[in-house]
């Protein structure tokens, strides 16, 4: 019969072999990063809900050569959004030393979470190039003040490098469909 590590009753840990308590302090030193990583993803999928619903007017979009295939979006936001979470946890651990990096990291999520709404809600292509454009602006600001700590710079550059492509596709569509 295997015990598991730990047994946690009502905030207390009773290790049930040797080193369970390391394993739960250890555990326990994760929170932030799985918090984020949970806030991320759910506020992410939650700014997607109303995408399903605007298939007919997305589709009858003039789109750039380039654009990837409509499968692609999901699974790329998902990875970015966990990225994004564990460098939110590590932030948010570090919002004593430098609360600032915080204040970026939450205006360049609200940015990402609005740009939805904007573009296939509202369908302002306009002004949904405008939020990425700033969103965009925020994640380079984070990586040029960020690059001391490694791990939350290389987190945040997939994120960075799929913006940076996709401020290229609204901007494409922005012209291919909108009367300026």
């Amino acid at each position: 019969m295997v015990l598991p590590l730990f047994y946690i009753q009502m905030n207390t840990c009773i290790p049930l072999r040797r080193g369970g308590m390391r394993v739960y302090a250890r555990m326990r030193h994760y929170v932030p990063e799985a918090i984020g990583v949970f806030c991320c993803v759910g506020l992410g999928m939650l700014s997607g809900v109303g995408v399903a619903s605007e298939g007919a007017w997305y589709n009858q979009l003039v789109k750039a050569p380039f654009h990837p295939p409509s499968f692609v979006f999901a699974p790329v936001w998902n990875t970015l959004y966990t990225l994004m979470g564990v460098a939110g946890g590590r932030i948010w651990r570090m919002r004593h030393r430098r609360p600032w990096w915080f204040e970026l990291f939450s205006l360049q999520f609200l940015l990402n979470i609005a740009w939805t709404p904007l573009f296939f809600m509202l369908h302002r292509i306009d002004l949904a190039l405008y939020d990425i454009v700033l969103l965009w602006s925020c994640l380079m600001i984070m990586l040029v003040l960020m690059r001391r700590d490694k791990l939350v710079f290389w987190l945040l550059v997939p994120y960075a490098m799929w913006t940076t492509f996709a401020v290229v596709l609204n901007y494409m569509q922005c012209m291919l469909n909108c009367a300026l």
